[in-house]
């Protein structure tokens, strides 16, 4: 998170919201639905963010992809991102 502060948030706070989830005010927010990859870059992070949408009171489906990158739920050549993909729709719909 330090890195992506300095390059992409330009030396930002890691705790601004607007560059970390896990700051975010999710009072009030619907039915969501995280899905990540265990070796993404943001992994040892995003537990944070669930306890913030969880403690706000949030209904919070949460899955991931142990082996799996950012977007791994994208990748179709994946049975498990096709799995997901039925697991998405379903939550869409």
């Amino acid at each position: 998170m330090d890195t992506i502060s300095q390059q992409w948030g330009k030396g930002m706070d890691i705790t601004d919201w607007r560059i970390n989830p896990a700051y975010v005010d999710y009072t009030g927010f619907p039915k969501t639905m995280i899905i990540y990859g265990g070796n993404e870059m943001f992994a040892g992070t995003i537990h944070l963010m669930v306890k913030k949408i969880e403690d706000a009171g949030v209904e919070l489906n949460v899955y991931k992809g142990e082996i799996h990158c950012h977007d791994w739920a994208l990748v179709q050549l994946l049975p498990e991102a096709k799995e997901m993909l039925e697991i998405i729709c379903e939550f869409v719909s």
